[in-house]
């Protein structure tokens, strides 16, 4: 009995196996249509590079705040009103001095043209003459530290109104109306829209790669946002060893604060591992030639990881029968198939 059913699977095996001069049937796809792109993707967080907190430049009471959170202003619109009384009235005695100045020195100029005349006509001293001109100099110099005085008040009332260097959104309201602020006091906190950008920290590996990068992208809850590569900076982080980048959005962007991942991909093509085969020591392809298999060895392939191809896009790989077939074989192909 044990006997006979050996001879019937040695029967069935003979007759599945191919025979001599009948070639082994596999199916063939062309290898452009299975590669995929080359890409690398590490964690990125959108970032905003203006979000400045508005200080006070003058110590004074708050009057008024003109803005709550969330609101969205234009740029130059009023903020932060500061009361002004008491800059004003110093302005306006910096005023009246230099008003003062500005007749003494007209007078002090008419006294020394005099002292001129009469020095050149030997009617008065050269003393006489040196003391005018002298004090000539001096209230020309008073009348100058007058007009920076002036001038330094007329900045500090401008400096009573706290407004928006650019268009944005207020993100903070970080005083009241009735508090006292001294200079450097914050006051409000203002998100501009339109400087959002990518920051990545990369590994040297990834740092290499980058840079020959031909496409970038931001994904973000399953969407893709284009982006252009802006700069690296120059310098490492000395713990983990990385490297930040910072790219710009083409065209659409995201929250401010948002976290996805940097994805880049440069020229070059990879496919994936189920299409090796390994043949001794070596990973690689079995390739459909002229009617026989032939072995293409890929020595940087690891095992289960893509691995790229530099191959013709029209090259016929074997994709089923892969693994029975030696190097060398003669084979039959199906007619070449997509995956």
């Amino acid at each position: 009995m044990n006997s006979a059913i050996r001879l019937l699977v040695i029967i069935c095996l003979s007759m599945a196996m191919p025979g001599p001069g009948l070639a082994a049937t596999v199916r063939t796809a062309l290898l452009g249509s299975l590669l995929t792109p080359v890409r690398y993707s590490v964690p990125a967080e959108v970032v905003q590079r203006d979000h400045p907190i508005l200080s006070s430049r003058i110590t004074g009471q708050v009057d008024s705040v003109a803005v709550q959170v969330g609101d969205s202003v234009e740029a130059g619109a009023l903020l932060v009103q500061l009361e002004c009384v008491d800059y004003q009235l110093q302005h306006q005695q910096r005023r009246a001095e230099q008003a003062a100045l500005v007749a003494q020195h007209q007078l002090a100029r008419q006294q020394w043209q005099r002292a001129q005349q009469l020095l050149k006509q030997r009617n008065a001293s050269r003393e006489l003459y040196d003391q005018r001109k002298a004090a000539l100099a001096r209230l020309q110099a008073e009348l100058k530290g007058s007009e920076a005085r002036l001038a330094q008040t007329a900045l500090s009332i401008t400096r009573c109104e706290v407004r928006a260097p650019f268009a944005g959104v207020v993100t903070a309201r970080l005083a009241s109306t009735g508090s006292y602020v001294t200079e450097g006091t914050g006051l409000v906190q203002l998100l501009k829209l339109d400087g959002l950008e990518v920051s990545a920290a990369l590994s040297t590996v990834d740092e290499a790669t980058l840079q020959q990068a031909t496409a970038y992208w931001l994904h973000v809850d399953n969407k893709k946002y284009p982006l252009q590569l802006r700069t690296m900076l120059p310098q490492v982080d000395n713990r983990a060893r990385t490297r930040t980048v910072l790219l710009d959005f083409v065209d659409n962007t995201v929250l401010a604060g948002s976290r996805g991942r940097l994805v880049w991909q440069d020229g070059r093509q990879q496919l994936p591992p189920r299409y090796r085969v390994r043949r001794g020591e070596h990973l690689g392809l079995m390739l459909w030639i002229e009617g026989r298999a032939q072995f293409y060895p890929l020595p940087d392939a690891q095992e289960g990881r893509s691995a790229v191809v530099n191959l013709p896009a029209d090259t016929e790989l074997i994709i089923e029968g892969q693994f029975a077939v030696r190097d060398g074989e003669a084979v039959q192909r199906r007619e070449v198939e997509p995956p």
